[in-house]
């Protein structure tokens, strides 16, 4: 067993000609206090973080207020896929971040739009579903090249299309590429781990940081949009040609590490004025957030926030 898991149990497991055999596991952890995590595991990765939401009762749920209708069950028995919260620190990174573009999001919002956002990499569906239920100002699509990662999203974590979020399957590069040649993008974030770790890079694909498509990214996003993706690596060598290849790109970049340092988050704002890290973090309740700035998981994200740096 796992080091930290107390108990685990595979509830699903199919091979897919792109990712090779996937697996579905319910894990219980140490000091989770009986809480049942549901997490989505590719063996080439096995010893990855891997994304995870909380498995919680329909009682759970009614304590803590109604479910809409658009919470979706992924059901083993009465436990359901817990979409209103995040635990993964890259996913709740992602959502701090989000101060970086909230000036720009609030008077789009004014002008009666919505945020267009591309999410590149579907997993089990947690960012894009927690983003569709708590962001109401984004449509969202996901961008995704194997149908059988949407199908166990579907059937093991409660993913959910409607009119505000759609799944593509496709090529995310050739994707990316028509959006640069037809609608800008507001946010575009990459959520996939290498399928080859030969250059060095665990994570995203090798592909997505080449210069030629970072120019492609830049040219897709609106005048001041903001561009994510998670750099994994364990060589400083790769991360400064990462480094290198955005700056020749973009201008205005920022960082903030998160899971006790192993991961970090890349954010790339497309505008060339540097971003006032500490008035944004005022502004971000009052725009994306804005329908929910009395929550407290709007505390959690301004303390992720302050996190963020610009990247040296």
């Amino acid at each position: 067993m796992i080091e930290g898991i107390k108990q685990s149990k595979i509830v699903h497991q199919v091979s897919s000609v792109l990712n090779g055999v996937i697996y579905v596991e319910d894990v219980m952890y140490n000091q989770s206090q009986d809480i049942t995590f549901r997490r989505l595991c590719f063996e080439r990765t096995e010893s990855l973080m891997h994304s995870e939401a909380p498995l919680s009762t329909e009682a759970f749920r009614q304590k803590k207020g109604k479910p809409k209708k658009t919470d979706s069950h992924a059901s083993i028995g009465v436990k359901v896929v817990e979409h209103q919260i995040l635990t993964t620190g890259f996913h709740k990174g992602v959502i701090a971040g989000l101060l970086l573009f909230s000036t720009h999001s609030k008077r789009t919002t004014k002008a009666g739009g919505l945020v267009k956002t591309v999410i590149i990499g579907l997993g089990p569906g947690i960012l894009p579903m927690f983003m569709r239920n708590r962001l109401p100002s984004l449509k969202i699509e996901v961008v995704e090249l194997d149908p059988v990662v949407l199908n166990v999203a579907s059937n093991y974590f409660g993913f959910t299309e409607d009119e505000r979020l759609k799944v593509h399957i496709t090529d995310a590069i050739k994707f990316v590429r028509e959006k640069a040649n037809s609608e800008a993008v507001d946010l575009l974030i990459i959520d996939v781990d290498s399928s080859d770790s030969s250059s060095g890079l665990i994570s995203p694909e090798a592909d997505f940081v080449e210069e030629s498509f970072l120019l492609t990214v830049k040219d897709s996003l609106s005048d001041k949009g903001l561009f994510i993706f998670k750099l994994f690596s364990r060589y400083s060598s790769v991360r400064r040609v990462v480094y290198s290849n955005l700056r020749t790109v973009f201008s205005n970049l920022y960082h903030m590490y998160v899971d006790d340092g192993f991961v970090e988050i890349i954010f790339a704002v497309k505008k060339e004025a540097p971003v006032e890290l500490d008035e944004a973090c005022e502004a971000i309740g009052r725009s994306l957030l804005d329908n929910y700035n009395m929550h407290p998981w709007i505390n959690n994200v301004l303390n992720d926030s302050k996190l963020i740096k610009p990247l040296p």
